[in-house]
């Protein structure tokens, strides 16, 4: 799938750097906020990043710059959910 945007890389533009930027990066994660589910085919959720006590929602663990699509300098979509698994809302 193709998602249309910008995907900021180092050196990374001043413009991704924000506080504009960063905040819609909260505002996008905010609304992604799901509960968790039963992984399919019996796989099971990636632990290498995931929160130890495990939560009540399905977090996306590799939020970084490079996993995000800008649109007009904010936040649109999240890339590479490889490191989802259950975490808190902290």
């Amino acid at each position: 799938m193709f998602i249309d945007g910008e995907v900021p890389v180092a050196p990374y533009p001043d413009w991704s750097q924000s506080d504009t930027a960063l905040a819609s990066i909260a505002r996008l994660l905010r609304g992604c906020a799901t509960p968790p589910a039963v992984r399919p085919n019996g796989l099971s959720w990636h632990d290498s990043l995931a929160d130890p006590a495990g939560g009540t929602l399905v977090c996306h663990d590799d939020v970084c710059s490079e996993n995000v699509v800008f649109r007009d300098g904010i936040a649109d979509a999240l890339l590479d959910f490889e490191f989802d698994a259950p975490g808190r809302a902290v």
